[in-house]
């Protein structure tokens, strides 16, 4: 029906019913309120819309097998572009993590891995990423390098504490087992096979209000493992006694040096000065943490150092003394700060004090009979070139 310049349309449902009129500019406006409220979600209340463009490659690097100094121990990847863009109308945030899972032959070897982040010029964030910013419709290239490490082939070494008379067995066959170990890798290495499986996840801002929210950005295997790294591995095997020989052995002279300079040595002073100047001397109580920052930085000689301690039940001996010296020179110190008159009258004090002095003198000796002991048994495990 025409009314004026304006259509109406009447219709009727099943029944014959009629219902009330719709004008065709009723509708017109409808349309255009759909039109524009797509229009503001597509435009504006979308929100951002970070994805990953793109399969990015990880590579692995060559190893120069050809002048081999020390035995690989990490496998270094090709930093990977991920191209991340901005569909969305608002501006967004990201932040990557990585996740590595290793093959079930590698789960044995498997130490760690490490990321390192990159984007443009600005610095390099190792293993946690700050979140970067993408505005809407751009577009950011996030650089992801990968290193997959494994367990030190000649610094390996992972034993519990054992008796006292396994303590020498463990410590003098520990290069035989790491080569073992290292021959057991290489025989373990097929072609084709893959180091291991590569996750890399996103918190990144989603909807309307931007709240953060995690996403999986892909998964795949990674490190195939080709002809040149078999022959590689079975090359540095064939070298093993010309790469660093009998590398736990040195390092056990070594803990054994420092155990005398800093340990057995500063003992045997500490009960000379007290038996020539008299009981009530301060006495030292910090030689077990002498001995440890001695050897600080050499992930090998620590872990030797707390098998052999914990192995000989002395670390808990010597961190007693320690705290019982402590308790002496604090003790100590409280008497002497006592007028002349005052320490007369508290003679039971003097003879505490005598007391604990005398202790700890028995202690000491009795230390430096276990000390002496476990020398013993270190410097028999010496490489056999050093062996008369």
């Amino acid at each position: 029906m025409l009314i004026g310049n304006t259509f109406s349309f009447e219709i009727a449902d099943s029944h014959g019913y009629h219902l009330p009129e719709v004008s065709l500019e009723l509708i017109v406006a409808v349309c255009s309120l759909f039109v524009a409220v797509a229009t503001v979600w597509l435009g504006f209340l979308k929100g951002p819309d970070i994805t990953l463009y793109g399969s990015p490659k990880f590579d692995m690097k060559k190893i120069d097998w050809s002048e081999i100094k020390l035995i690989p121990n990490a496998i270094q990847f090709s930093p990977a572009q991920l191209i991340f863009i901005n569909e969305g109308a608002r501006s967004g945030a990201i932040r990557l993590e990585t996740f590595l899972r290793p093959s079930k032959e590698f789960e044995s070897f498997f130490s760690k891995h490490s990321c390192l982040f990159k984007r443009d010029n600005e610095p390099i964030w190792r293993d946690h990423m700050p979140y970067i910013s993408i505005p809407d419709r751009e577009s950011r290239i996030i650089e992801v390098e990968i290193t997959v490490e494994f367990h030190d082939w000649k610094d390996y070494f992972d034993s519990e504490p054992v008796s006292k008379n396994e303590i020498q067995n463990i410590l003098c066959q520990a290069d035989d087992r790491n080569r073992k170990r290292f021959s057991d890798f290489c025989s373990m290495l097929k072609l084709g096979m893959h180091i291991g499986e590569i996750s890399i996840d996103s918190m990144q801002t989603m909807g309307f209000f931007r709240g953060l929210r995690p996403k999986s950005l892909l998964r795949r295997p990674i490190g195939n493992v080709d002809q040149e790294v078999i022959d590689g591995f079975k090359l540095c095997l064939t070298k093993w006694g010309d790469i660093e020989r009998y590398r736990i052995l040195k390092i056990v002279q070594v803990v054994d040096a420092n155990i005398d300079s800093f340990l057995q040595h500063p003992l045997k002073d500490l009960l000379a000065r007290i038996e020539n100047k008299g009981p009530l001397q301060e006495f030292k109580s910090d030689f077990w943490y002498d001995l440890k920052r001695s050897i600080q930085g050499s992930r090998l000689a620590e872990k030797l150092v707390d098998f052999i301690f914990k192995s000989y039940a002395l670390e808990s001996k010597i961190k007693q003394f320690g705290r019982q010296a402590d308790r002496f020179n604090d003790d100590l110190q409280i008497y002497r700060r006592m007028g002349e008159d005052l320490r007369k009258k508290e003679v039971k004090k003097h003879e505490d004090l005598l007391a604990q002095s005398s202790a700890l003198k028995e202690e000491i000796k009795d230390l430096l009979n276990e000390i002496k002991s476990l020398r013993n048994v270190l410097g028999s495990c010496v490489p056999p070139t050093t062996r008369d």
